[in-house]
């Protein structure tokens, strides 16, 4: 079946409809010019009942509270998942802000930020030429450290919160992932799923 390309396109077109015809998603908020200067792509954006609206426990009231990201429930899993697009310079914060707001522990991240000659990601996190990020109002992230296991990065990071307490996120990065493809073999994303599962 694998090899029934013709079978395969055919199948997903009819999937592809279905959804367009059953599951009518609007997205308004991110469309809002004051938000799209945090769209890293016009046409990957959150739908308005499942985007993350960014408050300001943390920060000074942000110019928006939007952050290019949808939060992923499962019923049978009690976690809920964020899917994130890389920020783009004016929206580092953001994201940092949303990583506190949501408790986030674990980041996984499957680009390169750069592919040839293309930027697909700037880089979010402080590392050890620059080791701290300020947030404002008191927040910040500082680099611990970084290893490399052949197949990804893993960094870990310490947020120093408003009023003194602190929390540590961890960073997954693969560069192995092909921009719009995935891996050839199933490995990488085996090992990507026990690695976070372990954290």
């Amino acid at each position: 079946m694998a090899d029934d390309t013709e079978f395969l396109d055919e199948e997903f077109a009819r999937m592809e409809q279905y959804c367009k015809e059953k599951f009518v998603k609007t997205t308004e908020i991110a469309n809002r010019e004051e938000n799209k200067p945090h769209n890293r792509y016009r046409d990957i954006v959150p739908y308005d009942d499942n985007l993350v609206r960014l408050t300001s426990d943390h920060f000074s009231p942000p110019e928006t509270n939007f952050v290019n990201a949808s939060k992923i429930s499962f019923t049978s899993h009690p976690q809920t998942f964020l899917a994130v697009q890389a920020p783009k310079p004016s929206s580092i914060i953001h994201f940092w802000h949303m990583v506190l707001q949501e408790r986030v522990s674990v980041i996984v991240m499957i680009t390169r930020l750069k592919e040839g000659t293309r930027r697909k990601a700037d880089q979010y996190w402080p590392d050890g030429s620059s080791p701290v990020l300020a947030l404002g109002a008191g927040s910040s992230v500082e680099h611990l450290s970084t290893s490399y296991t052949g197949s990804y990065y893993t960094r870990v990071f310490q947020l120093w919160l408003a009023g003194g307490g602190t929390r540590q996120v961890t960073q997954i990065q693969t560069e192995n992932w092909p921009d719009l493809g995935a891996p050839e073999a199933p490995r990488l994303l085996v090992d990507l799923l026990h690695k976070t599962s372990d954290l």
